[in-house]
């Protein structure tokens, strides 16, 4: 208290002195209003502030460090191998389907020639016995084909 009266003397003898006659709490409001935005200004600059550091720390969080980039490069590793089992699975599904499905044809084509030799030993004609033999020479030639193709 004896201070802040030190205080409020001093500004008396100080607004006299400047041709002041101002009472002490105007003084001191005018101080307060003058202090208060000094604190806002500080205010704003340390906000500003901290929102640049905000900023660069989120950059800084955006790089990866060593340890993500190992566990990113073991997880790759994982999902390569699944997908190449994936793969690999699929080939063989393929692989299957498609050896099915010729050896279906050629039983087809087994079917086909006892039905024609079966046919044959009906008629027992000449111009069945070359429709036959044509026959019996284009499964030959299909199955040269394929002999090649199977290669």
């Amino acid at each position: 208290m004896a201070r802040l009266q030190q205080n409020i003397e001093n500004l008396k003898a100080e607004a006299s002195e400047n041709g002041e006659e101002k009472e002490p709490a105007k003084i001191i409001d005018q101080q307060y209003k003058t202090e208060r935005e000094k604190l806002q200004k500080i205010r704003l600059l340390l906000a500003r502030r901290n929102r640049e550091i905000a900023i660069l720390q989120r950059k800084i969080d955006e790089v990866p460090s060593r340890a993500e980039l190992t566990q990113y490069q073991k997880r790759f590793i994982e999902l390569y191998g699944q997908v190449s089992a994936t793969h690999k699975e699929t080939k063989q599904f393929f692989t299957l389907y498609n050896t099915l499905d010729d050896k279906k044809v050629y039983l087809e084509k087994e079917h086909s020639l006892l039905f024609g030799v079966y046919s044959f030993r009906a008629m027992a004609s000449s111009g069945a016995r070359d429709q036959f033999l044509r026959q019996m020479e284009q499964i030959v030639e299909g199955i040269k084909q394929n002999r090649m193709k199977v290669r």
